[in-house]
């Protein structure tokens, strides 16, 4: 019963006219956040914001934001883009202030190279950053008999090359820009060493949530060429082949 009585205490506070100077300014920041989520929501969403029951006020968890901001919330989770793929909004205890961007890519100077994945790893040796050459045969099946320098490579010819081939090979351009985080979709680029976030505005969710979309593109790219190249050796082979055209 005590937790009941401090969990309505708590509520109560919620409610409480502020005492002094910091505190209106804490409650007036407050209010202009939640008045920028439910304006999103309205905006965004809707025929969600038409078909919600719920007050306006209502505030049933023990969360920083009420009930019609966590609705905002999981939806935006849902059908734009992760907000945080581990965050509970009826538990939080701090505002988004930010729109938080997390990278949905591998830092792989930062890992083991047997820590990755075979596709990885190939992609990584191929432009010079994973197994030596000699190595080749154990790792991949083969050596090859000539590899040019990832310094010498033409990467507009690189990408014309590709555009000419069929898929899967054609894949290859765009799954070495996932490698090396040059996609220009951000939810790749973004190292897990860099903080990047936004203001919570209509334009910057629509936005982030396009550039999830070129994500979950990408991300199927690299599903598809890694299943290839992981099929044959033969087809590691026609990637050397592509790849030695490209010289420029």
């Amino acid at each position: 019963m005590q937790s009941q009585y401090q969990m309505a205490a708590e509520s109560l506070k919620k409610y409480q006219i502020p005492q002094t100077v910091k505190e209106g300014i804490w409650y007036l920041e407050e209010l202009s956040e939640q008045i920028n989520y439910l304006s999103l929501y309205k905006e965004l969403f809707p025929c969600e914001w038409l078909s919600s029951k719920t007050p306006l006020r209502q505030h049933s968890h023990p969360s920083v934001y009420s009930d019609l901001e966590i609705e905002f919330l999981e939806l935006v989770n849902e059908w734009l883009f992760p907000i945080d793929y581990h965050e509970d909004f009826r538990e939080c205890t701090e505002r988004y202030t930010e729109i938080p961007v997390y990278s949905q890519n591998t830092d792989w100077w930062e890992i083991g190279l047997e820590e990755l994945s075979f596709t990885e790893q190939f992609l990584l040796s191929l432009i010079g950053y994973g197994h030596p050459q000699e190595d080749w045969n154990f790792c991949f099946g083969f050596i090859p008999h000539k590899l040019v320098m990832v310094d010498k490579i033409n990467w507009d010819k690189l990408s014309s090359l590709c555009q000419q081939t069929t898929s899967p090979l054609s894949l290859l351009y765009d799954a070495i820009s996932i490698i090396d985080h040059s996609t220009e979709c951000i939810w790749l680029d973004v190292t897990h060493e860099e903080y990047v976030s936004f203001d919570w505005e209509q334009a910057v969710l629509k936005y982030l949530a396009e550039q999830w979309q070129l994500c979950q593109t990408y991300c199927q790219k690299m599903t598809d060429f890694s299943e290839w190249i992981e099929s044959s050796i033969d087809h590691r082979k026609q990637v050397i082949k592509l790849w030695n055209k490209a010289r420029n």
